[in-house]
C-alpha cells in the first residue's frame, strides 16, 4: 500500500474520508448506539464521484451488506448501522468501504 504517512490508508482513501494523504488520519468513527454498531465518514466536499459502502461480518472471513442499514447518505456524511446488534451471542464486525462512484 502507498502509504506516505504510515496511517494504514493509501491516497484515494485519506481523501475519501476527508482526510490528509500527508497527515495521520484516524478513519472513520465507529460506535456502538443503542446495541448496534455504527460507522460514521465525514465527507469531503467535492467528492461526488466516490461510493460508500459498510458491511458487517460474523467471523472476520465472510463480509456483506445484507443487514446494514444506512442512516445517512448525503454529501456531507455516511452513517451505516449493523442490524444484528450486538445483544446476542455473535461476534461482530464492521468495515468500512469507498471507490469511485459505480
Amino acid at each position: 500500500v502507498f502509504d506516505l504517512d504510515h496511517d494504514g490508508m493509501d491516497p484515494f482513501m485519506e481523501f475519501a474520508l476527508g482526510g490528509n494523504p500527508l497527515g495521520w488520519d484516524s478513519g472513520p468513527a465507529a460506535a456502538l448506539s443503542g446495541g448496534a454498531l455504527e460507522l460514521t465518514v465525514s465527507k469531503p466536499t467535492g467528492w461526488e464521484a466516490v461510493y460508500y459502502e459498510a458491511e458487517v461480518s460474523g467471523d472476520l472471513m465472510d463480509w456483506t451488506t445484507s443487514g446494514v442499514s444506512i442512516l445517512q447518505d448525503d454529501a456531507v456524511l455516511y452513517r451505516a448501522r449493523d442490524d444484528k446488534g450486538t445483544g446476542t451471542d455473535d461476534k461482530r464486525f464492521m468495515r468500512f468501504r469507498a471507490g469511485p462512484a459505480r
